[in-house]
């Protein structure tokens, strides 16, 4: 009820700028960038060894840009991302060892709400909140095991939040009186999932936890096209 409290309170905002707007721009916007997850609040100990990298990642955005009649304005930007991550942890400790990676890909209904810095006339900072639904989710897994006394299970299962929110940080270059050139990162501000790594399979024997919150960061670079 919150989130939806802090989209309406926004876009409220946003449209009381438009009428004091000086200049409404809008248009398309695409990228590519790099995501991977950002592992917070762990409990693993020696004999676990965890570690994330990045996965390829692209954007696909409309726009609207309100900008007042002086230094600022916010730009409203609904679309579609595409986030991905890759995970590998390994568990060594006698008598028994295992390892195994997960790569999950997201497909992502997306709405960033920024307020524009104009620094001069080619430059402008943005930040905002990007308010995110994951609507699909593909897995991929690969094992690499020794005394394989016990069955697999879902490594990471679907167990992740469908509604998320990230911090978003952007400097932008205007290229011409069409084109704009932008930078971004996301850093992820709600726990996507908590999932204890060793719990993926069923494991007969006692183990210490190794809980770990998930979230998603990324970095995109985009093309900006104005239609006006």
């Amino acid at each position: 009820m919150k989130r939806v409290l802090l989209i309406v309170s926004l876009i409220i905002i946003s449209f009381r700028i438009s009428v004091e707007a000086q200049e409404i721009k809008y248009g398309f916007t695409a990228g590519l960038g790099s995501s991977g997850y950002s592992l917070r609040n762990s409990s693993t100990i020696d004999g676990y060894n965890v570690s994330t990298s990045n996965e390829h990642t692209y954007h696909i955005n409309g726009f609207v840009t309100l900008k007042s009649d002086s230094w600022w304005g916010i730009s409203l930007e609904p679309g579609y991302k595409e986030n991905g991550a890759f995970i590998y942890f390994e568990y060594n400790i006698d008598p028994h060892q295992f390892s195994y990676s997960v790569t999950k890909k997201y497909s992502i209904v997306e709405l960033p709400i920024l307020w524009n810095a104009y620094l001069n006339h080619h430059f402008y900072t943005s930040t905002g909140l990007g308010f995110d639904y994951i609507v699909k989710t593909k897995y991929e897994d690969f094992w690499s095991l020794v005394n394989p006394t016990y069955t697999f299970g879902k490594i990471l299962p679907n167990v992740e939040n469908k509604f998320n929110c990230s911090a978003i940080l952007g400097i932008s270059y205007k290229l011409s009186t069409f084109f704009d050139i932008s930078v971004r990162y996301n850093l992820g501000l709600t726990r996507l999932m908590r999932v204890d790594l060793v719990d993926a399979i069923n494991y007969p024997y006692k183990h210490p936890a190794a809980l770990n919150s998930f979230y998603i960061n990324s970095l995109q670079i985009s093309l900006k096209y104005k239609l006006n």
